[in-house]
């Protein structure tokens, strides 16, 4: 444990610049990759009930979109009216290149699924691309702190993130979720993808690497010296946490879908700290998980 932390405390200390480097020459995200954005996209709105309805009209907000506006691009010609994709980085921009990229995926095999539980035609695709083209001001992108919005009360009927919660301190969670609250209307749906496990032991959505619970075992002093600075740092809730903090914030469940994946070899919680050494063995073996949420009316 010590080893590791003298290699990820320099790595932290110089994230300013390194994630930079990163955001410009590395990955992050789904950077624009139609193979990963249909799944992704397929498995957020598979979950909510009525889709088809829902979507119909909807004014969305995506949290985190990375370098990805495909996401954004795919739920307005799907059939929202509006999208509003922010991100604490630089947000994508909405380029001729990424408009068609999605359009060809959707109207593909790979977007077969979306577009029957969604009740989008390939024609009805194909016009609110062209919408697109001509300069409709149907997608907004922006950037935000966090936690603070900026959006009127009552904003939006859908909101969608990927991978994106596990990152948001420790401390601003309550508030992200409060303004959630405040933006979204009476009824709106939220399906938020989040990632339970050690960023340091991905390999793919589904693919690990060696012990992926390795980082629950650091005191919190120590983790914040290690990650507080960096993209691949989390803030470690778990699938339990998170429930109780969204119904906290005023959201009702709707829909769960966890992800289990199989403990690293020799697992015990007696080496994690509190609270999560004495968390229902249930809870650990949680990778993953889609949740969605109301607003009530």
């Amino acid at each position: 444990m010590l080893a590791r932390a003298g290699v990820q405390i320099p790595f932290n200390l110089a994230a300013p610049i390194l994630d930079r480097v990163r955001e410009k020459r590395g990955r992050f995200g789904m950077d624009g990759d139609p193979r990963a954005i249909m799944p992704v996209l397929e498995a957020l709105l598979r979950p909510v009930p009525d889709v088809s309805r829902v979507l119909r009209g909807a004014r969305c907000l995506e949290l985190g979109p990375g370098r990805t506006a495909n996401v954004a691009i795919a739920l307005h010609l799907l059939g929202a009216r509006q999208v509003t994709s922010i991100d604490v980085r630089t947000p994508p921009a909405l380029t001729p290149a990424a408009i068609e990229s999605t359009l060809d995926c959707l109207v593909g095999p790979a977007g077969e699924r979306l577009r029957r539980d969604c009740g989008a035609s390939s024609d009805e695709l194909r016009a609110r691309a062209q919408q697109l083209r001509s300069g409709a001001r149907t997608i907004a992108f922006g950037r935000y702190d966090g936690a603070h919005i900026g959006a009127p009360r009552d904003a939006f009927d859908v909101v969608v993130s990927k991978s994106v919660l596990e990152h948001v301190a420790p401390d601003r969670v309550d508030p992200l979720l409060q303004e959630l609250r405040r933006t979204a209307a009476p009824g709106a749906l939220m399906s938020h993808w989040i990632d339970f496990r050690d960023h340091m032991h991905i390999k793919s959505d589904f693919e690990t690497e060696g012990d992926w619970l390795e980082f629950l075992a650091y005191p919190g002093w120590l983790y914040r010296l290690m990650y507080s600075k960096r993209i691949v740092g989390v803030n470690r809730l778990r699938h339990r946490e998170w429930a109780h903090a969204f119904a906290g914030a005023g959201f009702e469940s709707v829909a769960d879908e966890t992800l289990v994946h199989p403990l690293p070899p020799g697992f015990s919680p007696a080496r994690l700290r509190p609270p999560w050494s004495t968390m229902p063995p249930a809870e650990f073996g949680r990778s993953q998980a889609i949740m969605v949420l109301r607003c009530p009316s």
